[in-house]
């Protein structure tokens, strides 16, 4: 029986946990071993760059330098066939960006890269949401930063990543009840400024730093939801209900057209 495995390239700060799995923390000159599988991090201080190699029986199988520092390295089973799953997360450096992920595989001790996600500014986390023996990845969509106000009052409107046939395939809308629940938060949130009252923008004014500017990004977050729902006439309906700008057009229109939500 060949050994085969999933490999996945992480690029991101933050370290989370997950189920079942393996977890070793690494420096910017580590080893970690994975059965017989031996990954091997040589961080660049003058480059800012990570040198990955991967061998078998002392003999390296990929070799490949990245523009990130290499922080973690986990392993985990994610199916129930016992697949096994690599997870190696870098960091780009910066405050808010740049997580980047790449789903290679080692079959007969050759690896391939297979697929990619860029996360941008958001987290993750790996758990098998509905109980079936399959691991899910679900993080944020980082589509949304700084688009409309200030990083830190951006929403990330949530997406789920299953491994089907050697790739990752967005099931976000396999699970309406998360959207549902985020959706329901989302509203609590925007009665922050809808209770009070919000200042509209002057004509040509922009948003950034403004109550407007946050109604508007979290209106940008429920409108995604409802777009991965099927539903997206409901969040634009309720972006009329509640922004009653002069701009409401030309942000409906920026919603449509730059971020697709048709």
């Amino acid at each position: 029986m060949k050994n085969t495995y999933l490999l996945v390239l992480f690029i991101f700060a933050s370290v989370f946990l997950f189920s079942n799995a393996h977890s070793q923390m690494v420096g910017r000159d580590s080893t970690y071993r994975a059965g017989e599988y031996y990954f091997q991090t040589k961080y660049d201080t003058s480059e800012f760059s990570t040198n990955l190699t991967i061998s078998f029986k002392k003999k390296i199988i990929f070799e490949s330098s990245f523009d990130d520092e290499i922080t973690d390295i986990r392993e985990y089973v994610v199916n129930k066939n016992l697949e096994k799953v690599i997870l190696i997360d870098l960091y780009s450096g910066g405050a808010h960006c740049c997580a980047l992920m790449l789903v290679g595989k080692i079959t007969n001790n050759e690896f391939k890269v297979l697929d990619s996600v860029w996360w941008g500014n958001a987290g993750y986390d790996v758990q098998d949401i509905d109980n079936d023996g399959t691991l899910e990845i679900e993080g944020g969509k980082d589509m949304f930063a700084y688009a409309f106000t200030n990083y830190s009052e951006t929403r990330f409107p949530p997406v789920i990543y299953r491994f089907e046939h050697n790739r990752l395939v967005d099931a976000t809308s396999r699970y309406p009840y998360i959207l549902k629940e985020d959706i329901k938060q989302l509203k609590e949130d925007l009665k922050e400024f809808t209770k009070k009252g919000f200042e509209c923008p002057k004509k040509d004014e922009d948003t950034f730093n403004t109550d407007a500017g946050s109604v508007k990004t979290i209106l940008a977050a429920i409108v995604a939801d409802y777009w991965t729902l099927g539903e997206v006439s409901k969040g634009y309906d309720f972006v009329k209900e509640t922004y009653k700008c002069a701009d409401r057009d030309k942000y409906i229109n920026i919603l449509k057209n730059e971020f697709k939500l048709k």
